[in-house]
């Protein structure tokens, strides 16, 4: 039976499944927190990663239990996951940095200044991310029918190991293709750009 998707997943937790949570901490736990280690690493810093990745799956679930997150593309589950692990490091990284803004009352949380400057890169990030996500589409419309499963489960977020499992491919296979697939990506953005 095929893995379901990123999209899938987040339908069924926004109707509150548990088995679709549990899929999605299971599918991007690790990568999550071996990104949270290395932010975290070379430094005298205090944050315990594995509590910033277990902060992130809690705010990131109970905005789809809400219904307040609004699902762009496929594949973006792993770019939102990481963007907000990468915030919620900088957050406990400026806390252990300046203890008076928690001793002062603060909650570690975004002030409103920098709520709205995160909002406008959000607007400008999502105007870009409409441009790529053309892009892509156009890119997947012309490739082979033996590429496109390759294509799907690498926007997915799937590593190289679970992208071959699933088309039967073996991990060098699949490398090669994926290194194909970044460089025409890149010389079709550099074209659109130029």
């Amino acid at each position: 039976m095929e893995a379901p998707s990123s999209r899938q997943l987040i339908a069924r937790c926004i109707e509150g499944d548990e088995d679709a949570q549990t899929q999605i901490v299971d599918r991007y736990q690790s990568r999550l927190l071996k990104m949270a280690r290395q932010a975290n690493a070379g430094g005298k810093r205090n944050v315990e990663p594995d509590s910033v990745v277990a902060e992130v799956f809690v705010r990131f679930l109970n905005l789809a239990r809400s219904g307040r997150l609004e699902w762009q593309f496929e594949g973006g589950l792993w770019r939102l996951l990481s963007h907000m692990t990468a915030i919620r490091l900088k957050e406990k990284n400026r806390e252990i940095r300046d203890p008076r803004k928690t001793a002062r009352g603060g909650s570690g949380l975004l002030d409103e200044q920098e709520l709205v400057s995160h909002i406008r890169y959000d607007q400008a990030l999502a105007e870009s991310m409409e441009e790529f996500r053309e892009l892509l589409g156009e890119y997947r419309s012309s490739l082979s029918q033996d590429r496109l499963p390759v294509f799907d489960c690498w926007l997915e977020g799937k590593s190289t190991l679970e992208i071959g499992a699933a088309v039967k491919m073996t991990d060098r296979h699949v490398r090669r293709i994926l290194h194909q697939f970044r460089e025409d990506l890149s010389q079709q953005m550099n074209a659109r750009i130029a």
